[in-house]
């Protein structure tokens, strides 16, 4: 009976060893792009974990299963893995672990538009970090809360914490914090029209991601260097960065990245004058953003889309494009993108 319950101790101890093998490969699948491998990767290591380990582990394991998700645009289901992740590890009384999962159920509730639940859960997160002194999740919640700030147009708040963010990760000595950060100073200093700045912040980013291997994070930089790229009226170097960014959402299967990268494509095609093939791109665009729960991507192709209705003479589209944008803006709490949009509205109102 003893030698039985000694085998039966190592078997179950090899299953988590297993697990935990098949769960961070899962996370390097996801960091290289390979987001189906990720998918398959987790959800074995979840069914190769003994029942009997409700702890840190499987706490993990379902978060990182949900992140996955959210890159994959499933957010409904990834909301319910971030969920049963906080379950895990309030049950188990591991308090990094329920700051984790506060944090990307706030990220959830961010991209739906639900601007204050996101802060809320975002400030509960925070709290149990710094009673755990986890610096580089107190780096990751500075930063949303940043990027939280900056959808809304408190640019002084938004860099204050981005600042706070750079130092927490530069503390953990987290490179992959830092080309987060490093991006978002960029897109904070392109929103300012300051676009040599945000270029130097995206190059730098640029290079720890690549240096990395993080497809992920390189194809938000590429993203927002179009949009720098468009600012400073370089077309060729925008169109460079959307088909880049196009080929990783592509090789990701991440259907958000590439209605993002569809939207500053139509933009560069509208430049050229191009303005049917900018609308049939935004409606793609449109159509990514809502199926997928992200309402900061839909408000701003909503927006664009209304200028390519008016670029083609159909005003009263435009029209109805822009007031559907306004609401949404409104929804995020974005004051200026909505006070922006409804500047427009009346322009167009008075043709």
């Amino acid at each position: 009976m003893e030698y039985s319950s000694e085998m039966t101790g190592t078997a179950t101890q090899e299953r988590v060893e297993r697990a935990r093998m098949l769960a961070q490969a899962g996370r390097e699948a996801e960091t290289r792009g390979a987001l189906a491998d990720s998918l398959e990767m987790l959800r074995t290591a979840l069914e190769v974990l003994p029942d009997e380990e409700r702890g840190p582990l499987r706490a993990d394991i379902l978060r990182w299963l949900g992140t996955t998700l959210r890159e994959r645009g499933d957010t409904t289901e990834a909301e319910a893995a971030y969920r049963q992740s906080w379950d895990v590890a309030s049950a188990a009384g591991y308090r990094t672990g329920e700051a984790h999962a506060l944090n990307c159920l706030a990220i959830i509730a961010q991209r739906r538009g639900a601007v204050d639940e996101a802060a809320v859960r975002y400030r509960q997160a925070a709290r149990l970090a710094k009673e755990a002194r986890d610096h580089r999740l107190t780096g990751m919640i500075e930063q949303n809360l940043g990027v939280l700030a900056n959808i809304q147009g408190d640019l002084d708040a938004a860099l204050v914490r981005y600042r706070a963010s750079l130092r927490a990760f530069e503390e953990a000595s987290y490179e992959e914090g830092m080309s987060w950060v490093l991006n978002n100073l960029g897109m904070l200093h392109s929103d300012l029209g300051r676009f040599d700045e945000a270029e130097s912040y995206f190059l730098q980013g640029m290079a720890i991601a690549r240096r990395r291997d993080d497809l992920h994070t390189e194809a938000l930089l590429q993203s927002n260097l179009a949009e720098v790229y468009l600012g400073l009226g370089r077309l060729d170097a925008a169109q460079s960065a959307v088909d880049r960014t196009l080929q990783i959402a592509e090789a990701r299967g991440d259907p958000l990245r590439r209605g993002d990268a569809l939207k500053f494509g139509a933009m560069v095609a509208r430049r050229r004058g191009e303005s049917e093939r900018a609308r049939d791109m935004l409606e793609e665009a449109v159509r990514i953003a809502t199926d997928h729960e992200d309402t900061l991507l839909q408000a701003e192709t909503l927006r664009e889309l209304a200028e390519a209705h008016a670029d083609l003479g159909d005003l009263a589209s435009a029209r109805d494009h822009l007031r559907a944008a306004i609401d949404l803006f409104r929804e995020l709490n974005a004051g200026l993108d909505a006070s922006r949009a409804e500047d427009r509205l009346n322009q167009l109102e008075a043709h």
